[in-house]
């Protein structure tokens, strides 16, 4: 579960639509029914309503999702009784993995109110041994606080608890949905949901689909500074100009700047990401919770990103003029998988360009401290380059774990590098995708273009980076238990550039390339919407469905096979057959069998095949048709003779 979606107060507004064209037009932020995109609010309450399964609930996911005033409470009160520095002090000595991990993750002072916000929603297990250890013993752990403080909530709990895993608490999704009060756009889109999984013929059957939904920083252009100052004469003074655009996980940013005697600078930082997040949902035709089965999938995914960085220096006017300019870019892309599990970096690397028309700093000491504190595995430094000084802190306005620096010193003059980072999860292997479990991919990208400059009569510089990036991910290899219908294999992609080194061309290609590859598809989807999902319209296995009644009987018997239940979700049942202990006995949707008198009691067990218009055909066995004696139910003298009286 994405910690966001469990830490953030549930918020419903304004939402994109579901329609029924194959492929989603993205950039009008509408669904594709076949593959079931929905807008990332209605994702949200998949999400939360999926947490209503016995198998996801504990007791501080109860509170923490729908009593978080209780929940905060035992927190200040623990914290109150034990002291925030005996708190931080035991997880610093007893869990100091887990320590370092929450200050890594919360980029910032860690109080104890946090650590223990934190703790349970990525590390429920060492919360859990904390109350167990330290709590208990003084009745502060969860349970005990809850039987003093709120005993009708903690019987809540146990009462979930005991339900079945297949029962969700939270009731039918329909009205799960109308509970949390949506937008009239949400409930038009879910309105859409339902209907869709009652035209797959489904009745009280379970069936299943892959839903995906996209979030990202969408495209926007901004301009800033755009400073240009002329003298009396209209020579040009002064200019400072940065353009930076946003497309998706992509982005851009040009930089100008000019000075004439005096000093000035300019720098920007820009951060752009995608995030896509994947469940396999399963409901009943009426909208209702599946009592009986679920499914599985494997999730396969493959991801690019590219860019461009650039940088030029021109200075005049004698010995104290100088001229810096320095681009870095960077993408990075993360997996947040279902559970307690930690997020995992799948790939984070970039690179920093600068250009330095300047001698007067040393430029072995920056190069060490860059490589100290950045930790850059292979640092390129070449023609004796000097960065600008530190006053431009490179630590925390760039990325960590970068590809490398590459530097240049001289006369005037511009450079440029392209770097590339992919990830493909076939080199190891696919994700399981698990009814009920949410997994997200976020690809986000960093950039940031600085310039310095000063003296002479005139000192330029220059700097840049463009990206581009592409992403695709398949589900299939699905399996689901008996009687559920199963989803379609399933691509989604998402591709976008802002002048990157990888064109649309080649993304496309790439994109397509991969669908084929996974689900066998032909066509190319991708040509024709940059975010978009897809289904390949797998032929359905009819689902078996028998009644024998009746099934038991003292003395000899007529029962009725029946299997007029048996449906097939994308066309029609062409035959019934039955078999009686292994044998064939009759076909027919219903058919009569007679059950002679025995001396012991008798099992007869019953299968059923259907079998649809398309040659597919499902066998599910019935019941077993017991029949006993008259006078009772006797068996067999082996190994041993007893009787059972009625």
């Amino acid at each position: 579960m994405n910690k966001l979606t469990l830490l953030a107060a549930l918020t419903i507004s304004g939402c994109g639509l579901l329609h029924t064209d194959s492929v989603r037009a993205a950039e009008n932020r509408q669904s594709d029914i076949g593959g079931l995109e929905v807008s990332a609010q209605l994702f949200d309450v998949i999400e939360q309503w999926q947490m209503g399964y016995a198998t996801t609930v504990s007791l501080e996911d109860l509170l923490m999702n729908e009593h978080t005033d209780l929940f905060d409470q035992w927190l200040l009160q623990v914290e109150e009784q034990l002291g925030g520095r005996t708190i931080i002090h035991y997880f610093k000595q007893q869990h100091p993995e887990f320590y370092d991990s929450a200050r890594i993750d919360l980029s910032t002072e860690v109080n104890a109110n946090l650590l223990m916000h934190w703790a349970a929603v990525s590390a429920p297990q060492t919360l859990l041994d904390w109350q167990q250890s330290q709590l208990a013993p003084k009745g502060l752990d969860l349970s005990n606080w809850l039987r003093t403080h709120e005993p009708a909530v903690l019987n809540q709990y146990r009462q979930a608890a005991a339900l079945p895993t297949s029962h969700n608490r939270y009731g039918q999704f329909a009205d799960y949905l109308t509970a949390s009060k949506p937008s009239a756009e949400l409930r038009g889109e879910g309105q859409r949901l339902l209907n869709h999984y009652a035209n797959r013929g489904a009745g009280d059957h379970c069936a299943c689909d892959v839903v995906t939904t996209f979030q990202e920083s969408g495209y926007s252009v901004n301009i800033n500074p755009n400073v240009e100052e002329h003298n009396w004469l209209g020579n040009l003074k002064r200019k400072r100009y940065v353009k930076q655009v946003k497309n998706k996980a992509a982005h851009s940013a040009d930089m100008v700047r000019y000075i004439q005697h005096a000093a000035n600078d300019v720098s920007r930082i820009d951060t752009s990401y995608l995030r896509t997040r994947t469940t396999i949902l399963c409901l009943s035709g009426s909208g209702g919770q599946c009592e009986s089965g679920s499914c599985t999938g494997e999730l396969d995914l493959q991801a690019e990103y590219g860019s461009k960085v650039w940088v030029k220096t021109s200075a005049a006017g004698g010995p104290l003029s100088a001229s810096r300019s320095l681009a870095s870019d960077s993408g990075m892309l993360t997996y947040d998988p279902p559970g307690p599990v930690s997020e995992q970096t799948l790939f984070n690397k970039g690179v920093v360009l600068s250009r330095a028309q300047d001698t007067t700093f040393n430029t072995d000491s920056f190069v060490t401290f860059l490589e100290g504190a950045l930790g850059i595995a292979a640092l390129i430094a070449t023609d004796g380059a000097t960065l600008a000084d530190l006053e431009f802190d490179l630590v925390d306005k760039t990325v960590k774990g970068l590809l490398g620096l590459i530097s240049h010193n001289g006369n005037d003059g511009e450079n440029h590098e392209n770097f590339y980072v992919d990830f493909d999860s076939n080199t190891a292997a696919p994700y399981l995708l698990n009814s009920e479990e949410t997994h997200t991919f976020e690809l986000t990208s960093k950039g940031q273009v600085y310039s310095r400059g000063w003296g002479g009569n005139k000192s330029w510089s220059w700097g840049r980076y463009n990206s581009a990036y592409w992403l695709a991910g398949a589900v299939k290899n699905f399996s689901c238990d008996d009687g559920v219908i199963p989803p379609d294999r399933t691509g989604f992609w998402s591709y976008a550039s802002a002048g990157g080194p990888l064109s649309n061309g080649t993304m496309v290609g790439n994109i397509n390339a991969f669908l084929a590859t996974e689900l066998g598809y032909t066509g190319t989807a991708a040509s024709g919407s940059s975010t978009g999902t897809l289904t390949m319209n797998d032929p359905k296995y009819p689902i078996a469905d028998c009644d024998i009644t009746p099934n038991f009987s003292l003395g000899p018997v007529t029962s009725t096979f029946d299997g007029t239940d048996s449906f097939d979700p994308d066309g029609s049942i062409v035959s019934y057959e039955w078999t009686l202990s292994g044998t064939p006995t009759g076909s027919g949707s219903i058919i009569t069998e007679y059950f002679p008198p025995v001396t012991y009691m008798t099992g007869y067990p019953v299968t059923l095949t259907v079998t649809d218009n398309s040659g597919l055909s499902t066998t599910t066995s019935c019941d077993t048709v017991r029949i006993c004696a008259a006078t009772g139910c006797v068996a067999r003298p082996y190994p041993q003779a007893y009787k059972i009286s009625l």
